[in-house]
């Protein structure tokens, strides 16, 4: 597949990367996602979150369900160097948590327990996100951003 791996973030448990898929020089060899996105000369997978307990989970699936309520203008989970995830919400004007919570409570029924959200880890923010040229967040850069007030929300429940 022409694979590389990226690094992405340092964690006690050593350092986490990112499968980064490289088109070949030569259109012989089949490489399906550059059929999908034939402008790319590489596909960075950052759909795959790996914990620092080394379990992984697909989080695109959470974002969508979250990100169907009205109430949500975007929504992206986000690894926090941490053996939890929180999220990275940005609602609609005049919106709260409160109308969303409902519906991130049924995705943490369905999640792993690694994967679950706590109310607390829960970021609520007004600021552009970041995307990527496929039009989806930029996780690697958009957990770099808003670290800061992650690592707040984490010592709050610590």
């Amino acid at each position: 597949m022409n694979v590389r791996l990226d690094p992405v973030l340092e964690s006690p448990d050593g350092e986490l990367f990112e499968p980064v898929i490289v088109r070949y020089r030569e259109d012989r060899r089949v490489q399906p996602i550059f059929k999908v996105f034939p402008e790319l000369k590489e596909y960075h997978t950052i759909d795959l979150l790996v914990f620092i307990t080394g379990e992984e989970f697909h989080p695109l699936a959470v974002d969508r369900r979250i990100a169907s309520r009205p109430s949500v203008e975007k929504v992206m989970m986000v690894r926090t160097r941490r053996p939890r995830t929180a999220l990275i919400v940005r609602l609609a004007k005049d919106e709260k948590l409160e109308d969303v919570w409902k519906t991130i409570e049924d995705v943490n029924k369905a999640s792993p327990v690694y994967a679950r959200v706590e109310r607390e880890l829960v970021l609520n923010v007004e600021a552009l996100l970041l995307k990527t040229a496929k039009g989806t967040m930029q996780r690697k850069a958009m957990g770099a951003l808003y670290m800061k007030e992650l690592d707040r929300l984490f010592k709050k429940i610590a």
